[in-house]
């Protein structure tokens, strides 16, 4: 059996060949390391990363989703298999799942600004340009950039399309922020 080196240095050539845009190299080269190493992505969830990655570059959103979901189940702590995961959703053409998925991740990791990024873009996707413009409002929030964030609700409130919840809500945390804004440059 080859050992973990040759493993090690597969993965590197993956990478690099996906950086380059090399597609078949780096078809080539993942074939070879699951042929060699056919239970490695059970036990990696990097190598799982790395499979989805390539799924996605191949324009392959849906097997993706699946190869993703499935390490997600096994390494459900490797954030970076949750954003690609919703990534890949998204890609496939599925937000409002990639939104149900973020919801309940960010359940868990509230502050997390990939999940709200990509909750702005499920959003965005689903026609709620309201609720993007607030999604993207809190990333900003998580970033500790207030301006931006406010720009953000501004844009929000003049979304005519939205329901009168969501509209209360961006209202709220509008106000909410300019008097935090003010409040800081007091100081």
């Amino acid at each position: 059996l080859p050992g973990p080196d040759l493993l090690e240095t597969r993965y590197a050539l993956v990478r690099a060949a996906l950086r380059d845009r090399d597609l078949k190299r780096a078809r080539d080269v993942h074939a070879a390391m699951q042929r060699d190493h056919p239970r490695s992505e059970q036990s990696s969830p990097l190598l799982a990363l790395l499979h989805g990655e390539l799924l996605l570059a191949e324009n392959k959103p849906g097997e993706a989703a699946t190869v993703l979901q499935a390490a997600f189940k096994r390494h459900g702590g490797y954030r970076p298999l949750a954003y690609l995961y919703a990534r890949a959703m998204l890609r496939h053409g599925k937000p409002g799942e990639a939104l149900a998925f973020l919801n309940q991740q960010q359940s868990f990791w509230a502050a997390d600004v990939q999940f709200q990024q990509l909750s702005a873009e499920s959003y965005q996707a689903l026609g709620q340009t309201a609720r993007a413009h607030l999604a993207q409002a809190e990333a900003y929030v998580l970033q500790d950039r207030l301006s931006p964030a406010i720009e953000q609700l501004q844009l929000a409130q003049r979304d005519r399309q939205t329901d009168f919840y969501t509209q209360s809500i961006v209202d709220a945390r509008l106000r909410e922020l300019k008097s935090r804004e003010s409040a800081e440059q007091v100081k």
